[in-house]
């Protein structure tokens, strides 16, 4: 009888053994694959197959969760880390129930739901340290890769074509994108140095990622490295400070004189790294104090409008990922202006992850991210001043907290909790912090203690029915878009469209489809009436977007309906006043009507930008000051004209030689109608002016 129960009471553990290692190997290759999804090269670049990994991952992981919840821990009481993440959930599906566009608001909801999931695994799985070592692990094969292919970038040998060359931003894409990443898990690999017996690999790692976040000179980046190695460094030193016996650990203690030495050796390194390096670096930390850079201004203009915005969707925001969608109508005209700058950028987040998170959530989910946020700072000191925790357990524990405040400090400048490779790096971080030793206390009512684990099981069954038809259908949607985005740029419009068109049918909310439909539409010829309709698609579901209406009121003139097209055009700038755009199709349409006045007013707006449009229309402003009669004016801006539409250099040189005989300068007049007459006669492309 004794061989029979010990026999049974083995098989349970033989199976959540089992059922731990397969958890684990999915949370592992969740952590590694993700990390190095490549750039994609489409609208929303930093996420859409990053996002299909996680979720593919996310479901097997979730399923796995909710057998350990129900079977394991049927007796256990959810701690209040548990409760506080659930919250957190909630409040993105509670904004995304109520956002304008719920599928799309659950799509982009889904991220922080997947990463919950990998958080909530590493908080049950927190007590097995090798766990721990193991994910720090793959984090640093996918930062050696990475390191090691940013490199040969700097080095101009690229085999994979990015959008920055010559800067080490590996498989990220984008300076800040690469540093939202390496600052996440570069205090992990200086635990590890301190703390496990692969030092050495770590050390050399931990040099080699130090050097790609200089080389990448984000200024993001540096403050949140700062601010973690400062806290991590004074942490390792309060430790050893206090810490009697050295716990077998084979490292020298830091005393006041070792510290002073590895102070001067950073010094003396930092200095020549800084003069080899002309300062730039030195130059791009200062600025960050300073308003004059544009990226800071706009960052500054985009707070003001998020704080408006938020104020107005104060209890349940505008739902997840509607913030692009929303903003424009805050806009300043000062922000507008600035665009200018910046004409490629879409603000699809507000550049601050707490502003962005009361937008989009409201004060509930911002409520309970703070939440976790104070929970895990109780935690951390909890873990500190346990003497039960061994020393080496407390440096691993300093390691996750610096990665986590390197992360919230750059998050105050832009998205780190966005990107799909530092914002699973967080929540994970998270879900071991809170995990570490925690006790999990039993309660009396076994039935209210099953409830959470039958929700978890019922939901994973969900999952595993209806979600991979749903994962296969968003493959099968972005591998369409990537091809539609090649046909796009090779001008094979049809395809582009057709494609888009496939894409729509799937799911008529995705602005990328819309997009790339409409754009095809309007570069085909006779296609008008359909790309009007395309873009009237496209302003249902982001009806401030001023790129909009520019483009339909150039179809608009197509087909020579001029009122419908000024009305777009007017439009537009009752969003964006400084829409260069916009600014000079109302000019030239001021020009057909003969007002040419009006016209002059549109290019001094336009003119006054200082965009790259406005060269293109030098003869036009010319043609328009010529007409009121501003002829010294219209000189400058019709030589500069003749000098990009070489094509129409008789006609722009008839009109400078009248020009000059206007205001009585007869030799000009002279030389400048001989050329035209001239170039009439042997045609333009012979006279080089």
């Amino acid at each position: 009888m004794e061989q029979h129960s010990l026999h049974t009471s083995l098989r349970p553990r033989s199976f959540f053994r089992y059922l731990d290692v397969f958890g684990d190997m999915v949370f592992l290759s969740g952590i590694f694959l993700v990390s190095l999804a490549f750039h994609p090269s489409l609208y929303h670049p930093y996420l859409a197959p990053k996002m299909l990994l996680l979720g593919f991952f996310c479901i097997l992981l979730f399923f796995v969760l909710s057998l350990v919840t129900i079977l394991r821990d049927g007796k256990s009481a959810f701690p209040l880390f548990v409760l506080l993440l659930s919250g957190w959930v909630i409040s993105n599906l509670v904004s995304s129930f109520a956002a304008r566009f719920r599928n799309y608001a659950f799509r982009q909801s889904a991220f922080f739901i997947a990463c919950a999931v990998f958080s909530f695994w590493a908080f049950r799985r927190a007590r097995d340290k090798r766990l721990f070592i193991l994910s720090v692990g793959a984090l640093a094969l996918a930062s050696l890769c990475g390191a090691l292919y940013g490199f040969m970038q700097f080095s101009g040998r690229d085999f994979i074509s990015l959008e920055e060359t010559g800067v080490p931003v590996a498989f990220w894409g984008n300076p800040n994108f690469a540093a939202h990443f390496l600052i996440a898990v570069l205090p992990l690999f200086l635990a590890m140095i301190i703390a496990s017996r692969a030092r050495f690999f770590f050390l050399a790692l931990s040099c080699l990622v130090f050097l790609q976040i200089c080389f990448l000179k984000s200024r993001g980046g540096f403050l949140g490295f700062i601010a973690g190695f400062v806290f991590f460094s004074s942490m390792i030193r309060s430790l050893f400070y206090k810490e009697k016996a050295q716990s077998g650990l084979r490292l020298v203690r830091f005393t006041h004189v070792v510290i002073f030495i590895i102070f001067i050796g950073i010094l003396v390194t930092s200095m020549t790294f800084l003069y080899l390096d002309e300062w730039r670096i030195a130059r791009e930390i200062a600025s960050v104090f300073s308003f004059s850079p544009e990226s800071n201004q706009y960052r500054i203009l985009s707070w003001k409008a998020s704080l408006r915005l938020a104020f107005d969707n104060i209890l349940l925001g505008i739902g997840p990922g509607h913030y692009r969608l929303a903003f424009p109508l805050y806009a300043q005209p000062e922000f507008w202006k600035l665009l200018g700058t910046f004409s490629s950028v879409l603000n699809v987040r507000a550049h601050n992850d707490y502003l962005n998170i009361l937008c989009e959530t409201g004060l509930m989910g911002l409520g309970f991210f703070l939440g976790i946020l104070f929970y895990l700072y109780r935690r951390f000191q909890n873990i500190l001043k346990n003497e039960n925790v061994k020393l080496r357990e407390k440096i691993f524990v300093s390691g996750l907290a610096a990665g986590m405040l390197s992360t919230l400090t750059q998050s105050l400048v832009d998205f780190n909790l966005y990107n799909p490779a530092s914002g699973l790096v967080f929540w994970i971080s998270c879900g071991f912090l809170a995990g570490w030793g925690s006790p999990r206390n039993p309660v009396k009512k076994k039935n209210l203690s099953l409830i959470p684990g039958a929700i978890l099981l019922v939901l994973s069954l969900f999952s595993l029915i209806f979600i991979p038809h749903r994962l296969a259908m968003n493959f099968q949607t972005e591998k369409d878009l990537r091809n539609a985005d090649l046909f796009f740029k090779a001008a094979e419009y049809e395809k582009a469209g057709a494609i888009a068109l496939r894409v729509l049918k799937r799911n008529p909310h995705d602005l990328d489809a819309v997009t790339f439909h409409a754009d095809s539409l309007r570069n085909i010829k006779g296609k008008e009436e359909a790309a009007i309709q395309a873009y009237q698609r496209w302003a249902n579901i982001e009806p401030w977007f001023v790129p909009i209406y520019n483009r339909m009121g150039e179809s608009w003139f197509r087909l020579g309906k001029k009122d419908e097209a000024i009305a777009c055009f007017e439009k537009a700038l009752s969003i964006n006043p400084y829409s260069e755009p916009d600014l000079l199709n109302m000019a030239n349409m001021a020009i057909s009507e003969r007002d040419f006045a009006g016209a002059v007013s549109y290019f001094e707006r336009a003119a006054s930008l200082g965009g790259e449009l406005m060269k293109q229309t030098e003869a036009q402003y010319g043609i328009a000051l010529m007409q009121i009669k501003k002829y010294k004016e219209a000189i400058i801006h019709l030589e500069r004209g003749i000098l990009v539409q070489k094509d129409k250099a008789p006609y722009l040189s008839q009109l400078l030689g009248d020009c000059y005989l206007a205001i009585g300068d007869h030799e000009n007049a002279a030389y400048y109608h001989k050329i035209s007459r001239l170039g009439k006669s042997r045609g333009s492309d012979s006279i080089n002016l």
